[in-house]
């Protein structure tokens, strides 16, 4: 790949070509793109609480997705799905899904993800839902 910018200021101009061979620095950041749920999770069923995909053609590193959740201060395991290459080849998906126990309507349920790679850039949030009753 050639980029060549071309730079005017007054009467000066400059010319800069870079190349792929001639990169110096860092690698691109890695982007991660965030998807909490918008639902409420309920008593008694699975809820898919965050989504996250990440851009393959940012000069992919390979990435991890951990989650952890807490429900009245006890700890839920959560699992975290792989769903690889989309059909688009340019985005990877993962997702963080926990089984809500029952009786537990109207309590406070807290997620937290970080997604991350082996060169240390790394995405992280966490979110809260109040947990509907089984109908």
């Amino acid at each position: 790949m050639v980029l060549v910018l071309v730079l005017a200021a007054s009467a000066v101009a400059a010319i800069v070509i870079r190349t792929d061979a001639s990169r110096a620095g860092p690698p691109p950041p890695i982007y991660y793109f965030t998807y909490f749920s918008s639902t409420h999770p309920t008593a008694g069923r699975p809820f898919t609480a965050v989504l996250v995909t990440h851009n393959l053609d940012t000069g992919s590193l390979p990435w991890k997705l951990t989650c952890s959740a807490s429900l009245r201060g006890h700890h839920i395991v959560p699992h975290v799905q792989e769903f690889g290459p989309g059909s688009d080849s340019v985005t990877d998906t993962r997702s963080c899904t926990l089984y809500v126990p029952r009786r537990t309507a109207g309590k406070a349920l807290s997620v937290t993800f970080s997604a991350s790679d082996p060169s240390g850039h790394s995405s992280g949030n966490t979110k809260g839902w109040r947990i509907l009753g089984h109908s």
